[in-house]
């Protein structure tokens, strides 16, 4: 790694044209490729105490719903944009899950992270802020190669490995391809224990069975980009992008008995899951004298499958009642799983008409189009009760429905439709020499309707309902921004971003009783007030930036959850946040560099109609301090570029939910450390590294079961322990 006397500029895209990071008037964190490879940051949970203001609620690998600045999901559609390039990876679906598609690092040029509403370059679902992984781009002008691999040891668990690989060629003066593609082996580290688990503290009454490193995770990946440029002033990129993950049990303990890297079951019925996708998309660039136009347009298709273990909580909610009202039931466990399948289906097309980098007002105006449809189904069976055991007419007096022959206790199938467009306008103005006024509108409209149809013993009788919902809106944002000195920007800003709403989910009668619950619920919406600096001191060796904001969001969806295991969304109330966010770089003398950040985020619940002790009350998964630093030390070795660098994250205590005292599922404040030792060469690089330095165990978010018929004991996500291993990368020219 070179050692810098300077501070590195990064050149980022946020506000849809290229600048330097510290004349963006935004508060925004970019990681670039080189860094990403040397700071042991894998995905997107890893980015968590690294971008000061990010927080994630997590139900494991590809289902990590984030959120910035307290404004974190709680219930209904994605608080973040996610992009890859100017593709977003979002999904609405408020039926059938939000967590964004997350791309492999490996070959990314960088990721941006803006903080605080983007609404009006970046649309829906963007009113905490944005997230856009950037690819490298085809280069016709040489060929070029790599070839990278990692292979790590992890304590209490088994070996892991990955293997990343890309080649750049040209073809002709005009056409190149870049072709990326990569495949991992995660070895597990929870263990699953089998056996009867009825004593105090769910200690074990008999003989225990280990099953070791359940949690076992393949993910392979392929990016392809193919560009032309058909004339010094027209270029097409066609692209695909498709991965596919197995993942053969939750990255969770129990949360009875504690934390011991174990889980416990009757039986071996296990948690699977798996996520594939394909994203096909075609980007043409043309330049029109002094104007550019951009046109993308993609077709995402998602496909998901999940299975999960319902044994126990089977016992408590369907067989133990129906023992208890007669029924001549075996003893011991039923087998009794949980399937879910998910299928997304995405179009979308942006057009931006804008001003080149060379002019000195600065401006975009484009058009917005989305069509999605989500399809998801749900069953919950115990095989071969009915052939056992038949009908009991107990189970329809306790359930409102009989035992079937097909065994299914609960399925549904929810179908749900999305279409969005919307127009923008986005205009930066200098005012003085030193002075520059921004001012941008977004004006959208959506459509959604959903039907929802389900049955089961445990459902009731069956029944049908269908939904929509409508709604149209503006949204603004206004900067100023004032240069007080060479390398001193201070800006100030308003931005409001919003999330669509939906048609709600039906709660039966004939199982819960009357609940006023709205055939629909509405877009809640964001408000920021922020203040920012960004500053270079010291002739480019130390750099602050710094952010203070007040949010103020309305209208906030929330879920109601229902004792019978049903629920649904209303518009709430009111949340608002206070906080600040500070990021700094030294470059020191002797090849020292130091970075870091650090973030202070005051959330909390002002209104609440779902439930008026929420008020006061933090949103779920938001740790109040959370923050970075990181130590690096380059030096030769013969010809040879030598680093040692240690990173520090610290996330702060935060809660699953609005429960607190014994009933609190707190998510405990956690300190990781990673150290990394390594040699650079113009062609090869090698690194040794320890993940997790000191072992810690972090409880990184709660489980709950996705099925609403059964509560399952919970489980606490973790992270990984301590891995030691080795890491290199091979360049071709």
């Amino acid at each position: 790694m070179a050692q810098h006397e300077t501070i590195t500029e990064v050149v980022v895209t946020a506000q849809r044209r290229t600048q330097n990071l510290q004349d963006v008037p935004l508060s925004i964190s970019a990681i670039g490729g080189e860094q990403l490879a040397n700071s042991s940051i894998r995905d997107s949970q890893d980015l968590l105490g690294n971008i000061p203001g990010l927080s994630a609620n997590s139900a494991g690998e590809g289902r990590r719903d984030m959120s910035m600045r307290g404004i974190a999901t709680q219930g209904g559609l994605p608080v973040v944009g996610v992009y890859l390039d100017d593709v977003p990876l979002s999904q609405s679906g408020a039926h059938g899950g939000t967590s964004a598609i997350e791309p492999n690092f490996f070959d990314l040029n960088r990721i941006e992270v803006l903080r605080g509403p983007q609404g009006t370059l970046y649309g829906s679902s963007a009113m905490g802020g944005t997230l856009r992984y950037i690819t490298n781009q085809p280069d016709p002008a040489a060929f070029a190669a790599k070839v990278a691999g990692e292979l790590y040891m992890t304590e209490h668990g088994a070996p892991s490995n990955k293997l990343d690989a890309m080649v750049n060629v040209p073809i002709g003066d005009r056409l190149a391809v870049r072709i990326v593609g990569s495949h991992s082996s995660t070895g597990g580290y929870i263990d699953r224990k089998i056996g009867d688990f009825s004593g105090p503290g769910r200690s074990a009454v008999g003989d225990v069975r280990t099953i070791h490193d359940v949690n076992a995770m393949e993910e392979s990946t392929v990016r392809t980009l193919l560009r032309f440029d058909a004339t010094d002033f027209l270029s097409i990129t066609a692209g695909f992008f498709g991965q596919q993950m197995r993942e053969s049990a939750l990255s969770a303990y129990d949360s009875v008995p504690g934390n011991a890297l174990v889980h416990l079951a009757p039986l071996d019925v296990g948690d699977r899951y798996e996520d594939n996708f394909t994203l096909p998309s075609l980007t043409i660039q043309a330049e029109i004298g002094d104007i550019q136009v951009i046109s993308t347009t993609a077709y995402l298709r998602r496909t998901g499958w999940l299975s999960e273990d319902q044994t126990d909580p089977t016992r408590d909610v369907v067989l133990n009642p129906l023992r208890e009202a007669g029924v001549p039931l075996a003893d011991g466990p039923f087998s009794a799983p949980y399937h879910q399948t998910a299928d997304k289906r995405q179009w979308t097309q942006e057009i931006r008409v804008m001003s080149g980098d060379s002019s000195s007002l600065h401006w975009v105006v484009g058009g917005y189009y989305q069509d999605q449809d989500d399809l998801r189904n749900d069953y919950y069976f115990i095989p071969g009760f009915y052939q056992q055991y038949g009908n009991p007419p107990e189970a329809l007096d306790l359930f409102g429905a009989p035992v079937t022959p097909d065994n299914d206790f609960y399925s549904s199938d929810q179908y749900e439709k999305l279409r969005q467009t919307a127009v923008f306008a986005d205009v930066t103005v200098p005012l003085t020499e030193r002075l520059e006024g921004t001012v941008g509108l977004r004006k959208f409209w959506y459509r959604t309707s959903f039907k929802y149809d389900a049955r089961g013993t445990t459902n009731g009788p069956p029944f049908v309902a269908t939904g929509q919902a409508k709604e149209n809106g503006l949204q603004p944002r206004a900067v100023l921004s004032f240069h007080a000195a060479p390398e001193k920007l201070i800006y100030a800003s308003y931005a409001k971003g919003f999330r669509p709403g939906a048609g709600n989910s039906v709660v039966p009668v004939s199982v819960c009783g009357e609940h006023n619950v709205p055939s629909q619920y509405e877009s809640d919406s964001v408000r920021s007030y922020e203040l920012g600096a960004k500053t270079r001191w010291l002739e480019g060796r130390m750099q602050l930036n710094l952010a203070a904001y007040h949010l103020i969001w309305d209208q906030l969806q929330q879920g109601v959850s229902l004792d019978c295991g049903y629920g649904y969304t209303v518009n709430a109330g009111r949340a608002e946040s206070n906080g600040a966010e500070l990021e700094y770089q030294f470059a020191l003398p002797h090849g020292i560099q130091i970075d870091g950040g650090l973030s202070y985020i005051d959330a909390s619940i002002k209104e609440s109609v779902a439930d008026p002790d929420y008020v006061g009350k933090s949103p779920q998964n938001v740790a109040p301090w959370s923050g970075s630093l990181n130590l690096e030390y380059g030096f030769p070795v013969a010809e040879l570029d030598a680093y040692v660098r240690l990173g520090n994250t610290y996330v702060g205590r935060s809660y699953a939910d609005f429960a607190r005292g014994e009933q609190a599922r707190v998510q405990g404040d956690y300190f990781l450390s990673n150290l990394r030792l390594g040699v650079n060469h113009t062609e090869w690089s090698v690194s040794l590294f320890v993940d997790n330095l000191f072992d810690k165990r972090a409880a990184v978010a709660w489980y709950s079961t996705n099925n609403a018929r059964a509560a399952a004991y919970e489980r606490v996500l973790t992270n990984r322990p301590r891995s030691i291993g080795v890491s290199f990368e091979y360049k071709m020219r």
